[in-house]
């Protein structure tokens, strides 16, 4: 699963005119190929923006993150479906701030 979602973020960096647009490669003494942006850089996004829509606790727990965290995080599948509602917009990449976010 992760080898083909690190292919398909490839192709789409490579080929991307607005992926392109944003992503700067750095240049490295080793050689090694780093971007500005990277596969990393949407989870590191996608967990402070439910971080701080909800909370952390609730970020890690709809990440995945550390099994026993879900037994300790006492909201039913549908709570945690409306918690993700309230996130949803807040995690759009390509559009801008609401509003709300500006002030």
């Amino acid at each position: 699963m992760l080898k083909q979602l690190e292919r398909k973020w490839f192709h789409n960096r490579n080929h991307s005119p607005t992926l392109q647009a944003i992503i700067k490669k750095l240049e490295r003494r080793d050689g090694k190929n780093v971007y500005t942006i990277h596969i990393y850089s949407f989870k590191k996004f996608e967990l402070t923006k439910i971080a701080d829509t909800i909370s952390e606790l609730a970020a890690h727990a709809i990440a995945g993150h550390e099994e026993y965290l879900i037994t300790y995080y006492k909201k039913t599948r549908e709570d945690r479906a409306t918690d993700y509602l309230k996130v949803k917009p807040k995690l759009q990449l390509f559009t801008t701030p609401s509003d709300i976010e500006k002030q």
